[in-house]
């Protein structure tokens, strides 16, 4: 399990990372020595697990991370009104049913790796669902984010992003986000 391998902390500013050497060959592979702790407000909390989410499922991890700002200010323990959880607000039942889509068997919606990789596949269904409705790529990402707030079926129903304030919010503050984490030492 990734979370296990890399720890981040900051202690007065200062950055400290621990990382199990018998990993550090295939982090330098893929690139991801160079990533940042999360220790700085200009730096996009769990980087690593974004990227390697976002790299297996066809997305920019920074999308991923505005999503999860949007979700969870990226707090990792927190419960929605809904009963949602972890970073990218995944419902109980829906993790039940993503643990059974991608074969995991033990999984914790608050573990920060587990919330990531499952709402990201959630999103990668969403994409796909939402595709036929879509006018471009853009509008795929968009529709995709309010299938994940409101449910396909209310896409489906409406045949765009449901009229309702929530959803409607919930994506503009996405795509606001995201150019944002672009310009990010992230």
């Amino acid at each position: 399990r990734l979370p296990s391998l890399i720890s981040m902390s900051g202690v007065n500013g200062v950055c400290k990372r621990s990382l199990n050497v018998a990993i550090w060959p295939l982090l330098s592979l893929l690139g991801w020595l160079s990533w940042p702790a999360p220790c700085s407000a200009k730096e996009i909390p769990y980087r690593v697990l974004f990227v390697a989410a976002g790299n297996q499922y066809g997305f920019d991890y920074r999308l991923l991370a505005a999503q999860s700002k949007q979700e969870s200010a990226y707090r990792p323990n927190v419960t929605s009104r809904a009963g949602a959880q972890g970073l990218m607000q995944i419902l109980p039942s829906t993790g039940r049913d993503i643990s059974r889509e991608i074969g995991i068997e033990r999984y914790d919606l608050f573990t920060p790796w587990d919330s990531i990789r499952f709402g990201t596949y959630y999103d990668f269904k969403q994409r796909a669902y939402t595709k036929p409705l879509a006018k471009d790529y853009m509008d795929n990402l968009r529709l995709m984010l309010c299938a994940f707030n409101s449910g396909p079926h209310r896409v489906n129903q409406y045949g765009d992003c449901p009229p309702f304030k929530e959803t409607q919010h919930y994506s503009r503050k996405i795509f606001q986000f995201w150019p944002e984490n672009r310009g990010m030492n992230g």
